[in-house]
């Protein structure tokens, strides 16, 4: 079996390589799963660890430096 990596591009799908097959050649294309692509900026890359961790502090964003390396957290 090969595998063909492709974008859809406006409607269309675009192999990412030249291909070794042959004009009229039926194929099959069954789109990945959402999570199985590739990420296509840093929020994507995130995502799916939004929600896993409970109980983190409020203050995290502003003091991840106090939490990560033990200096003084700031004020508020």
């Amino acid at each position: 079996m090969m595998t063909i990596h492709a974008i859809i591009k406006e409607g269309k799908v675009v192999p990412t390589e030249p291909l070794p097959l042959a004009d009229g050649t039926k194929v099959t294309i069954t789109p990945l799963e959402l999570e199985d692509q590739e990420p296509t900026n840093v929020a994507d890359l995130f995502r799916k660890f939004v929600g896993v961790i409970d109980n983190l502090p409020s203050d995290l964003s502003t003091n991840h430096d106090h939490y990560l390396y033990g200096v003084p957290k700031k004020k508020p």
